[in-house]
């Protein structure tokens, strides 16, 4: 989903940015999610502010399983 979002804004220009996983951690307060992609490195393009404005718009909406239950197992 991160990705699909990166790609429809990102700027054409810029091949060489990706978005890094995300990283299941527990919600620092009831606003935020359960997860992060942690800083990016500078773009020339403006690719690291394109994520974190990605990121914003989808930590409010989407929480991530945590591994155990994604998995199936006993948590």
């Amino acid at each position: 989903m991160l990705v699909e979002e990166f790609e429809k804004v990102r700027n054409p220009s810029c091949r060489r940015c990706t978005v890094p996983l995300p990283i299941f951690r527990p919600a620092p307060d009831p606003y935020a999610a359960n997860w992060h992609i942690g800083a990016t490195r500078y773009c020339p393009f403006l690719c690291h502010l394109t994520m974190a404005e990605v990121q914003a718009r989808l930590w409010i909406r989407y929480d991530m399983l945590p591994f155990e239950r994604a998995t199936g197992g006993e948590g």
